[in-house]
């Protein structure tokens, strides 16, 4: 791990893959979370079967009286306590089938050798909106979501940073349409509900501030942010 990290051929994106499937998990799981931490890697395939905080390190009984013996995992292993997430995503997806299983074909292989780096989903959706292309910059985002290839890449927080990046410039208009297209694309993410309330009081559109702030408190109790802005909104 220490030599693909400290190798300066390997150093920027597009040049160290990573191929993950169903059958990553218990150590492979573990090296994918420190390249995932130390490597500008592209992770292609299809996510992992294991996660980063989870049960591993099987010990076998042998019950006394049908002598089956049983394995149990006896250590919890935690790569950040507040990592919730099911698997390790790729970032270019590529779904082995029967097909290509019997045909002897690797389409994460494939995937990899034909992967060209460009500029990320953000940066050309921010050259878009500079040049006043707010359509444009929409559709980019619409196109990539559409495309197999990024099926499971998370967008939410780089295009909600956007957002509050176009905010912060005065921009209202094409902030709103971020946000809006930001929580209609997560629709139960408390996080993106309650940046579309911001951005709807800002514009002093007090209702529909009001009922996204009522989202993301229903989607998440513990968001003192939203209650006390819909208390700032007289709406509690």
């Amino acid at each position: 791990m220490r030599s693909l990290i400290a190798a300066r051929p390997l150093d920027g994106p597009g040049r160290l893959f990573v191929l993950i499937g169903r059958g990553t998990f218990s150590a492979a799981q573990f090296a994918v979370h420190e390249l995932e931490k130390y490597t500008d890697a592209v992770f292609v395939g299809e996510p992992t079967s294991g996660k980063p905080n989870s049960y591993g390190d099987s010990r076998k009984t042998l019950l006394p009286r049908s002598g089956v013996t049983v394995r149990a995992s006896i250590f919890w292993w935690q790569e950040h306590p507040l990592d919730a997430r099911p698997w390790k995503a790729p970032d270019v997806a590529a779904e082995l089938t029967s097909a290509d299983y019997r045909a002897n074909v690797d389409p994460a292989m494939q995937a990899a050798l034909k992967y060209r780096p460009g500029p990320p989903l953000a940066d050309r959706m921010r050259s878009a909106f500079a040049a006043g292309d707010s359509t444009g910059a929409l559709r980019l985002h619409r196109e990539y979501k559409r495309d197999p290839r990024y099926a499971y890449a998370d967008t939410e927080e780089r295009i909600n940073a956007l957002g509050y990046e176009l905010l912060g410039q005065e921009r209202v208009g094409p902030a709103t349409a971020l946000f809006e297209l930001n929580a209609a694309a997560y629709p139960r993410s408390a996080n993106a509900h309650d940046s579309l309330g911001e951005i709807y009081m800002v514009a002093g559109r007090r209702e529909e501030a009001i009922r996204s702030y009522r989202k993301s408190l229903e989607l998440n109790p513990g968001n003192l942010g939203a209650l006390g802005k819909l208390k700032e909104l007289g709406a509690t």
